[in-house]
């Protein structure tokens, strides 16, 4: 039975040691020349203390390599700068989550949206880029992440979102094409138009995939043109990574059930803190009568939801009340 210690939290460092504690009955042992595969159980309940479900979202760490440990090892350091070796994953155990896109590119046609290639900011970033989408883009159905190198992986993304610009402002739009700009900069007007969110990605999400027959409608002028903004959020990193990622859309000329998306809840910032001494801190968001009144919808399924705190998230409910 081994123990996951956390030693550093700045750089993300952990220690793998064994611990006379039970965590699981182990099961069986697959092994062959390419892998070797642990299956075992624990029962978990959500009224337990200590090692008690919080929720559904479980985080995984792995280790790379050819070799097999020792069996009478003292401790073994895990450290995720370098994905090489060491990484992580998550693992949920009741949510359905996306993690096949075939469908999306065996349906629909595609293009890629990403940043020119820039050095973030030590201190952390924000990098912005409008495009002007395809004009046989009708609806869109999905994205997946078009990430550079680790970049997805190593901490230095924190997100990245999609959003449509307001049709009424296209020819403004129209003079931010073609660069990458500093999102925060007091000149940057894109901003204020380009509201509408189509996609969001986060550490860990592979994409997403619109509900079969729907999708998100493309918002065009008059002149059946439409534009979109990308807007990738850095975290404090080197200063010596280069980044130009993006994601890759996928769109129909048919016609589709409409689709549409709303924030609930707190918007990811630094101000967003966890006190010191807590285990954690919550952020509840409300869609109230009157939220749903304004969107002009007489009925509203639910059919996902996306995270979009990053990867300093660990859990995430949705309740829906009559």
């Amino acid at each position: 039975n081994l123990q996951l210690n956390h030693t550093d939290s700045d750089n993300e460092v952990f220690q793998l040691a064994p611990t006379i504690k039970k965590f699981f009955e182990l099961g069986n042992i697959l092994e062959n020349e390419s892998e070797t595969v642990i299956e075992g159980s624990k029962k978990l309940a959500n009224c337990e203390k200590g090692d008690g479900v919080k929720g559904d979202i479980m985080k995984v760490y792995y280790m790379i390599g050819s070799e097999d440990i020792q069996g009478d090892f003292q401790s073994i350091d895990i450290d995720l700068k370098k994905p090489s070796q060491y990484g992580f994953t998550f693992l949920t155990l009741f949510t359905s989550v996306q993690t096949d896109f075939q469908q999306l590119e065996d349906k629909f046609r595609s293009a890629p949206y990403k940043l020119d290639l820039k050095r973030p900011k030590v201190e952390g970033d924000a990098q912005c880029k409008v495009f002007k989408g395809k004009s046989s883009a009708k609806f869109y159905t999905g994205f997946v992440p078009l990430l550079k190198g680790y970049n997805g992986e190593n901490g230095l993304i924190r997100r990245m979102t999609v959003y449509q610009c307001d049709p009424a402002s296209s020819d403004l739009a129209e003079e931010f094409t073609g660069d990458t700009l500093d999102c925060d900069d007091d000149d940057y007007l894109p901003y204020s138009f380009c509201k509408s969110i189509l996609f969001i990605w986060t550490p860990g999400s592979r994409g997403e995939m619109m509900k079969e027959e729907t999708g998100l409608k493309a918002l065009v002028n008059e002149k059946r043109k439409h534009y979109i903004l990308l807007q990738v959020i850095y975290n404090a990193g080197t200063g010596f990574l280069t980044d130009d990622s993006g994601m890759e859309l996928f769109y129909t000329r048919k016609e589709m059930e409409p689709a549409g998306k709303m924030i609930v809840g707190h918007r990811p910032s630094n101000k967003l803190i966890i006190m010191p001494q807590a285990d954690g801190w919550r952020t509840t968001g409300l869609c109230s009568s009157q939220c749903l009144d304004s969107s002009g919808v007489d009925m509203m399924n639910i059919s996902s939801v996306s995270l979009h705190a990053g990867d300093m998230a660990g859990d995430m409910r949705l309740i829906a009340v009559q």
